[in-house]
Order: structure tokens, then C-alpha cells, then sequence
């Protein structure tokens, strides 16, 4: 076992920093992304395969959103079907939104999720934003890793 409680060989995730100069970088400072691909896969579940057709970005890691969010064109790209309405909360007021079943693929471990994804614009007031916040809801799924002390920023998964 790892000093993190996670099994030898556990497969990860690494972790990276996006700076407002648009960048992304190995260490902090910085917003912690990891690279995902949202789909949607009505396969999933199906068995062992091959995942093809998907669109590699970064992703924000936001340990304070209890759910998912993705951009309109983002969840219109990848063809997530709509299942709800909603009334969302954001940093600015209310906003009205719709919940789709979506998928996040994490290409470096080969894992993908299926999810609730929420539409949002995700820009904040200097312009700058990310087209995927993955919430909670992922993240518990795996071990979040930020030792900051010995430079170890990873997202173990199962």
C-alpha cells in the first residue's frame, strides 16, 4: 500500500495547473485539471472495448461543486441527451440550465463515468473559464490526491 492508502498500481490521473495566462502547467499555482472527454456512450456497461471518436480537454476538478457542468456547445458537441430542467445556482444569480446523462472518459486510465451534467455558460468576470467542471459526483468515486509538499497531484480511480 501507497502512504495514501491506495493500492500499489492503483491507475491515476495526473493532475495540472491552469493559470489565467491560458497555460497548463505540471505544479501549482493554479486551478487543478486533469484531462477528460465528454460522450455520450449508449454502450457503456457493454464490456470490454475500444472508445474511439472523443475530444481530449481539460477539465477543472472543483472538490466544491456537488455536481458536473459542461458548456451548452460542449454537451450539444457530444451529443448528451437532455433528461431534465433546471434552476442553477451560480456566482452571479440564477440562471435556468438542463440536466443531460453524459459520460466522462478519462483517457489516461481508460475509466469513464456516467454522470448527471449540468449546462452552463462557466465563464467568470475576467473572460476566462473551462468548458467541464467535474464535481462531487466523479470525484468520490476515486482518491484525490494534492500533497503539495512532495509535488503529488493525481486522481486515483477504481
Amino acid at each position: 500500500m501507497s502512504a495514501y492508502a491506495i493500492p500499489d498500481g492503483a491507475k491515476f490521473a495526473t493532475i495540472k495547473f491552469a493559470r489565467r495566462d491560458g497555460n497548463v502547467y505540471t505544479l501549482p499555482p493554479g486551478s487543478p485539471v486533469i484531462v477528460a472527454a465528454l460522450r455520450h456512450d449508449p454502450e457503456h456497461g457493454a464490456g470490454a472495448r475500444e472508445l474511439t471518436g472523443f475530444k481530449p480537454i481539460y477539465a477543472l476538478l472543483d472538490t466544491g461543486a456537488d455536481f458536473n457542468f459542461a458548456t451548452p456547445e460542449l454537451i450539444a458537441e457530444a451529443g448528451c441527451p437532455q433528461i431534465d430542467t433546471a434552476r442553477l445556482r451560480s456566482a452571479s444569480g440564477w440562471i435556468d440550465s438542463t440536466k443531460h446523462v453524459a459520460h466522462i472518459f478519462l483517457p489516461e486510465t481508460g475509466s469513464q463515468y456516467e454522470t448527471d451534467v449540468f449546462s452552463s455558460p462557466l465563464i467568470d468576470e475576467g473572460g476566462i473559464g473551462q468548458s467541464l467542471i467535474i464535481g462531487i459526483l466523479v470525484i468520490k468515486s476515486g482518491r484525490l490526491v494534492m500533497d503539495y509538499k512532495s509535488n503529488i497531484f493525481r486522481f486515483y480511480v477504481s
